[in-house]
């Protein structure tokens, strides 16, 4: 079970960076009646996700009688701004793209629907790793997803570690995500504090999280 349980997270941390918004097969988008096909399975993820944050979580000692709450509004919520961001100009690309095999006018309607939304942050067809997972981790720290729930819990046990729980997990999960990947980060217990307060207290952006992570897994 745990093996099973084990696979399903290393294959989540996958694929958990693509577009969970919408249909792709080998990076290409899908359309129906001329418009993105969406994805299936998006609520899927969205739960995997809420499921392994709750798991390391309670892989901690730090967070004894505690029990983590995943707000699953705010954590999808996240992940439509974050796909907006990264996934918007991709999207764009590939509808324009398609403009002489089907419908013009349905076309030019949905790319108007999809320039609303589309941030145009990343003007790329593929985004690098560090760029798409400072993205997420931005829109985790400003949705704000993840909290705990104390048990049996007094005033004099709370303190900085229990305030900072969810840029502290948000930013394990993404230093899962980059080493899953194939990246290798090793920092000292006081780094990694160092940064957890930076992200909660300065409301780093998703240049300056961006260049922050490139640091990490170009580490010597």
């Amino acid at each position: 079970m745990a093996d099973n349980l084990e696979t399903q997270f290393h294959n989540l941390l996958l694929v958990v960076l693509d577009d969970i918004r919408y249909e792709t097969i080998n990076g290409i988008y899908q359309l129906s009646n001329g418009e993105l096909k969406p994805r299936d399975d998006t609520n899927n993820i969205i739960n995997n996700v809420g499921t392994y944050i709750k798991y390391i979580t309670k892989k901690l000692n730090i967070y004894k009688n505690t029990e983590c709450i995943v707000d699953y509004v705010a954590l999808y919520d996240a992940f439509r701004r974050y796909s907006r961001d990264v996934w918007g100009y991709k999207r764009m690309n590939f509808l324009v793209s398609k403009m002489s095999e089907i419908s013009g006018a349905v076309v030019k309607n949905h790319v108007k629907d999809e320039l609303k939304t589309a941030g145009l942050k990343v003007v790329s067809d593929n985004p690098y790793l560090e760029r798409k997972c400072a993205y997420l981790l931005y829109w985790l720290c400003k949705t704000r997803p993840f909290h705990l729930q104390y048990k049996n819990a007094n005033i004099e046990e709370f303190h900085e570690t229990y305030a900072l729980y969810n840029e502290m997990i948000s930013f394990m999960f993404i230093t899962h995500i980059l080493e899953v990947n194939g990246s290798k980060i090793n920092m000292k217990k006081e780094a990694f504090n160092d940064i957890i307060r930076d992200i909660h207290y300065r409301l780093m952006g998703r240049t300056s999280l961006e260049l922050l992570l490139t640091a990490l897994v170009n580490q010597k």
